[in-house]
């Protein structure tokens, strides 16, 4: 039961790392003053996170690691574009 886990916590932030990293800056743009979206998307995000310290302290697998940070540095982008562009 316990061996499950990893592959739970690692399809958990890879999807959301995938489905939110490119389409979130189109969102941003089409929704620059909704803030309740962008504080769901951040709980979204911190919960993604968390699944994905677990899964590298578990596993000890770097690579979902690497590949999620170019995530985050595109929500980044999708955040300083929205604020950039929002007053």
């Amino acid at each position: 039961m316990f061996s499950i886990w990893p592959n739970i916590l690692a399809w958990i932030a890879g999807a959301e790392a995938s489905l939110v990293m490119v389409p979130q800056i189109r969102l941003m743009h089409k929704l620059k003053s909704s803030r309740g979206l962008s504080h769901g998307v951040l709980a979204i995000r911190q919960f993604s996170f968390s699944c994905l310290v677990l899964y590298v302290l578990i596993v000890h697998e770097w690579t979902l690691a690497i590949s999620y940070s170019f995530s985050l540095f595109v929500n980044a982008y999708a955040w300083y574009v929205k604020f950039k562009y929002s007053g």
